[in-house]
């Protein structure tokens, strides 16, 4: 969730917007990190979880980072039997959300 806050206000822009909400859904804990930031385009979205994967983007070109945070998430979250998803565009901003089975 740490990486998923820190992403949303670092790619925030000037005066970022940051919504985190977490709840259960029938058999499922939900979690939802959405912002209004820069956004991704859709041809990205499948190789963020990778390691070492970064936007190449003039818009992130001074933030910091390897490129390890999304891929640690995802890992740490199939190892609960979860998964994640992302849902982004230029200029709209991006939503994370976490599933992970209640047990």
């Amino acid at each position: 969730m740490i990486n998923l806050v820190d992403n949303a206000i670092k790619y925030g822009g000037d005066e970022p917007w940051v919504k985190v909400v977490f709840y259960r859904e029938n058999w499922d804990w939900v979690l939802t990190v959405t912002d209004r930031g820069i956004g991704m385009p859709e041809r990205v979205l499948k190789r963020i979880f990778r390691q070492f994967y970064r936007v190449k983007d003039k818009k992130v070109k001074n933030k910091t980072g390897f490129g390890l945070g999304l891929a640690f998430a995802k890992k740490v979250v199939n190892a609960y039997g979860g998964e994640i998803r992302v849902e982004s565009a230029p200029g709209k901003g991006s939503r994370f959300e976490v599933r992970i089975k209640a047990e």
